[in-house]
C-alpha cells in the first residue's frame, strides 16, 4: 500500500507557480485546491503535468441550484 500525501492551496503565500513547487519540493504527492478561476486553468494544467502532481478538487456549490452547482464544477475539475 502507498499513501499518498496532498497539501492544500489554503493559507499558503505567493503565486499558483511558486506555491506549486514549494508542494512538489517538500515531497508531496499533490495539491488540494478549488477549480481554478478559467483566466488561471491553462497555468495550472501546465504545471501540474511538468511537476507530476496529483489534484483533488475542492468543490463550494452556491446558488438555488446546488445539484447544478456542483454538476458544474465536477466537469470544470475532470479537463
Amino acid at each position: 500500500m502507498h499513501l499518498k500525501v496532498y497539501k492544500a492551496l489554503w493559507g499558503m503565500s505567493g503565486d499558483l507557480e511558486g506555491q506549486l513547487v514549494r508542494i512538489k519540493e517538500a515531497n508531496y504527492d499533490g495539491v488540494e485546491v478549488g477549480i481554478p478561476a478559467p483566466e488561471d486553468a491553462g497555468l495550472f494544467i501546465r504545471l501540474k503535468k511538468e511537476l507530476s502532481l496529483g489534484y483533488v478538487a475542492s468543490v463550494f456549490t452556491s446558488g438555488p441550484d446546488h445539484l447544478a452547482s456542483f454538476k458544474s464544477q465536477l466537469e470544470e475539475a475532470v479537463r
